[in-house]
């Protein structure tokens, strides 16, 4: 028998006990509800015996838990969440039957002994200076990441100062463009022959009434 015809045996075992205990818990369940309906509670109450010190107090609390506004009790509901799994045909059922997902899996041949098998998913990703080890390694990836986050964690207070500069550059502008906007509605309102005098004479002088 191989590794993997040896892992694999006791989940065949475990999941024919756990088809078992399906059985049981869904008798289970249905004490369950009896045990924590109000009119169980109120039967008891009626009659003297709750005593929230006792077992019949943490009865009470459970009935509280299990009552129909609160998840546990939406969850034990008839045809609620947990009915459904475990219905027949339901998806408990589907994940455990004879060529379901799980049988499927564990088969001879299947995902979970090929991933057990001599280089397979698990021996490739466990053996030395396979995948795992190489990203655990001084200076792998992993080593790498954690180092980039440092660094940006350091460079964090520099681009906060940058962004102050820039909004401040930003503000330095709005005044440069305020000023000259007055300069060039003035220069808009000069006699063209003014600009083009000056402009000739390569000078700001202003030409003689």
């Amino acid at each position: 028998m191989n590794l993997a015809s040896a892992l694999a045996f006791p989940l065949r075992v475990g999941l024919t006990a756990a088809d078992t205990a399906l059985g049981i818990a869904e008798s289970v369940i249905g004490t369950v509800r009896v045990a924590v309906s109000p009119a169980t509670y109120e039967t008891l109450g009626a009659v003297g015996l709750t005593d929230t010190r006792g077992t019949l107090g943490l009865l009470q609390q459970v009935s509280e838990l299990a009552s129909d506004n609160r998840p546990l009790g939406h969850a034990l509901r008839p045809g609620g969440p947990l009915d459904r799994l475990l219905a027949p045909g339901g998806a408990v059922e589907r994940l455990l039957a004879p060529g379901g997902i799980v049988d499927t899996a564990i088969k001879p041949g299947g995902v979970v002994e090929r991933a057990l098998t001599e280089g397979g998913v698990l021996d490739v990703l466990l053996s030395e200076r396979g995948a795992l080890e190489r990203l655990l390694a001084e200076g792998g990836p992993l080593d790498q990441i954690v180092s980039l986050s440092e660094t940006l964690a350091q460079l964090t207070p520099g681009i906060q100062q940058m962004h102050l500069s820039i909004d401040l550059l930003q503000e330095t502008v709005e005044l440069l463009r305020g000023a000259v906007g007055p300069l060039g509605d003035l220069a808009g309102k000069l006699p063209g022959r003014w600009l083009r005098s000056g402009g000739a004479s390569g000078k700001g002088e202003l030409p003689p009434g």
